[in-house]
């Protein structure tokens, strides 16, 4: 984390900062929580967008958050989290709009 007074432009290191300087828990304990929290929250930023379905905002989208933060939390390194994000999405809507695009032309 950087440092009990620092400010971070990513909801994870702000809210495990917040956690281990405020709520004086431990590192590992506020990364963790933070980790989780804001799986949650994007879950939620998304509910609208997904017609208020609870489980492909909360399961799918938040599940996805978890893995991709955890590559940066890993990495230190938002790239990591980008290209997996890309590489994510490429390989589901690739088939899908190949097969949308062959199924136009009969």
């Amino acid at each position: 984390m950087g440092g009990r007074g620092s400010l971070h432009h990513r909801p994870v290191p702000r809210v495990a900062d917040f956690l281990y300087a405020k709520a004086k828990l431990s590192r590992t304990t506020a990364i963790v929580l933070a980790w989780l929290i804001s799986a949650v929250w994007f879950g939620a930023a998304h509910l609208q967008t997904y017609d208020w379905n609870v489980a492909q905002a909360f399961i799918v989208i938040g599940g996805a958050r978890l893995i991709l933060t955890l590559a940066y939390i890993r990495t230190k390194n938002l790239w990591v989290s980008t290209g997996a994000h890309i590489i994510n999405d490429w390989t589901l809507f690739t088939p899908a709009i190949v097969i949308n695009a062959a199924l136009v032309t009969l």
